[in-house]
């Protein structure tokens, strides 16, 4: 009988850990794209587009905290973070230039953001709904004309983000910011936010 109970006992442990290292690290492809997922860190790395995904279509499982994005990727796609409430920073390479549509939409712990300078396009939503989103880091010298993109801020950012939030722009480009269709913000300041 203990014969049985220790092997059925370790049969579980076995099983736990398994399920345990899982949930800790995995792997995989998004399209031409190499994802990582170690201890709430997402990288994602290699060369080109993300692809877009379809609402709760991420390959990846189990809480993310934060995101890495190499050099390299060159957009962020739809709906690639979108809803992923444990997410609290990210970083984004200067390569990338398109962050897509409800990419980071409902990522309601997403404390600050850093827009690349190659960034030419935002897609509708992409932060919408990040309820703690307080610090936003542009590091483009000429803002992106949000009519010119058929875009106003207010389907790129939630109207409490556009509020509440501090936007922070280059030096010498509050006036080009706030004629260009930013001055919605209600705090913009030169410099940055971050720390």
């Amino acid at each position: 009988m203990k014969g049985k109970l220790f092997f059925s006992a370790s049969i579980v442990l076995c099983v736990l850990f398994t399920l345990l290292f899982m949930s800790c690290y995995q792997t995989g492809k998004l399209g031409p794209l190499d994802w990582k997922l170690k201890d709430g860190t997402l990288t994602i790395s290699g060369k080109g587009p993300m692809p877009n995904l379809k609402g709760y279509n991420s390959p990846w499982k189990g809480p993310i905290i934060s995101v890495i994005i190499n050099d390299g990727v060159t957009t962020i796609g739809d709906y690639v973070f979108f809803e992923h409430n444990n997410l609290v920073s990210v970083s984004i390479p200067n390569t990338v230039t398109y962050i897509g549509s409800s990419a980071f939409k409902r990522c309601n712990n997403l404390y600050m953001i850093t827009i690349p300078e190659n960034v030419m396009l935002i897609g509708n939503e992409a932060f919408e709904d990040c309820g703690k989103l307080e610090i936003i880091n542009i590091l483009i010298n000429n803002p992106i004309q949000t009519d010119a993109f058929n875009r106003s801020l207010s389907k790129i950012f939630s109207r409490g983000t556009i509020n509440n939030s501090i936007l922070y722009v280059p030096p010498n480009t509050i006036e080009k910011y706030k004629a260009s269709g930013w001055d919605s913000f209600k705090n913009i300041r030169e410099g940055t936010g971050i720390q």
